[in-house]
């Protein structure tokens, strides 16, 4: 997780910024159905820090393993 994180941190501060949250294949397969930043963002500095990242990376895989698979097309 810990090399993932430092990837997606572009700007290389030790957070993720919004810009860097958004890019993140975990939000963006969650759509509009994905919570926002500030939902893990737990001192409230705008960005996530790697014990905020884990956090968060558990809940919404969690809810993605839960969540029904999308249907085929015929």
């Amino acid at each position: 997780l810990h090399a993932e994180f430092e990837k997606r941190d572009a700007n290389h501060d030790g957070k993720l910024q919004a810009s860097e949250y958004a890019q993140m294949m975990l939000v963006q397969r969650a759509g509009k159905s994905a919570p926002m930043l500030s939902a893990f963002d737990k001192d409230k500095n705008q960005s996530l820090d790697f014990a905020e990242y884990v956090e968060f990376v558990r809940v919404v895989a969690k809810a993605q393993m839960a969540a029904p698979a999308p249907k085929q097309g015929n």
